[in-house]
């Protein structure tokens, strides 16, 4: 019985560990080299796999509103945009492989989220005989996030022509202002000196009718 036992365990065990290797016969590991972005900024996403591949073909998701396709950055990797994701194939017709591919896009637009990843994915290394595709390869599930982050500097230049067309209807204003009081202040000072000239007018009147009424009382 315990002879039974152990042996539907190894068969178990063995079980496990076949399906573990025809799961994960092959691995690849995507990644990119910034998340964090501003409008008109490049990122990188890369696939590192772990064999020497010699052809490919996969899918690569991701908003093509918030970012736009600029390039391949591995030599014979063809990249395309369709349907809104980016089909790549590769083939070295040589045999020598790589094992790093490479694919440039560039921001578009401000404050967005935007998960990358592959799809329908299929990978033939070097001397395979098949290709691995589906659950035969690890990482093909990774999802990477990139946000998109407003441009400081547009907002700096906004700012300060704002700041400046303020300074300049302030500076306007207090001209217009100054302006005003440099014209009133002329017409004060001569109401001030009119004022002045009839009370010295009436002085002298006063003056001469009092000398008057005196040379009269001598007569």
């Amino acid at each position: 019985m315990i002879n039974k036992i152990l042996k539907l365990i190894m068969l178990i065990i063995v079980s496990i560990m076949i399906f573990t290797v025809y799961t994960y016969a092959f691995s690849i590991e995507p990644s990119i080299n910034n998340v964090s972005v501003k409008p008109g900024e490049e990122i990188i996403f890369k696939v590192k796999s772990d064999e020497k591949i010699v052809a490919t073909n996969f899918k690569l998701n991701y908003d093509n509103e918030a970012f736009e396709l600029v390039r391949s950055n591995t030599s014979g990797l063809n990249v395309a945009e369709k349907n809104g994701k980016i089909a790549c194939i590769y083939a070295d017709m040589s045999g020598v492989g790589t094992d790093n591919f490479e694919i440039i896009l560039k921001a578009k637009l401000s404050n967005k989220s935007v998960n990358f990843g592959l799809e329908d994915a299929k990978f033939r290394a070097v001397n395979a005989k098949t290709s691995y595709t589906g659950s035969q390869i690890d990482g093909i599930e990774t999802i990477i996030n990139v946000k998109t982050t407003e441009d400081i500097n547009t907002n700096t230049i906004v700012n300060e022509t704002q700041n400046s067309a303020n300074n300049v209807v302030t500076n306007s204003n207090t001209a217009d202002n100054t302006t005003s009081q440099d014209t009133k202040l002329p017409q004060a000072g001569e109401k001030n000196i009119l004022i002045k000239l009839i009370i010295l007018f009436v002085l002298l009147i006063l003056v001469n009718k009092i000398r008057l009424d005196r040379l009269k009382e001598i007569k």
